[in-house]
């Protein structure tokens, strides 16, 4: 047995990416792979099943798999876009899918975090609009930029999330991906 503080950090650290490299499973094959992992005596381990809202709907033909005991949890991931009235945009065509999803998979499905790219343009009006569009999902926003503006993000998360009453949002921070200069 390890250390209760290993325990406490490891519990539910680990997303499952199994679509995308190095894996690059099908969706089904990916989804199996999930429900089993739910079912294992180390899944205390697991936390969510990381999928792009555009492939919701062809998840849909796997949530059989899952159970209320054993639900399918989701890690959203939102498109890049590139300036902010985009991203306003595509964030409420996933919000719509995120809430439609969740509706007709009631406790089998649960989407309790959203990953996406946050453009350079956005500011503090920006982010208000954007935790109105969010409101109601039972969700945490993680918004991800490239490395050499996480400092001007960050700083503008902290002044939202100051003064919001909405939802707080968190940052992202990538540090790999399937070429080196990537990590």
């Amino acid at each position: 047995m390890f250390a209760a503080s290993l325990g406490a950090l490891l519990t539910h650290s680990i997303d499952y990416a199994g679509i995308f490299p190095p894996c690059s499973l099908a969706i089904e094959p990916a989804l199996e792979n999930q429900a089993r992992y739910v079912r294992d005596p180390d899944a205390w381990m697991l936390n969510n099943f990381v999928l792009p809202v555009e492939k919701f709907d062809a998840a849909a033909n796997s949530i059989s798999l899952f159970n209320r005991k054993y639900p399918l949890r989701i890690s959203a991931l939102g498109a890049k876009t590139g300036n902010a009235d985009e991203f306003i945009g595509t964030l409420k065509i996933a919000a719509e899918t995120i809430r439609s999803f969740s509706a007709r998979h009631v406790d089998l499905v649960s989407v309790p975090q959203l990953e996406m790219p946050l453009p350079q343009d956005v500011d503090l009006e920006s982010l208000a609009r954007i935790g109105s569009i969010l409101k109601g999902l039972e969700l945490q926003a993680f918004w991800e930029t490239p490395v050499d503006s996480a400092e001007k993000t960050i700083a503008l998360l902290d002044e939202h999330n100051s003064s919001a009453n909405g939802c707080p949002f968190g940052y992202k921070l990538r540090t790999g991906g399937v070429t080196a200069d990537a990590f």
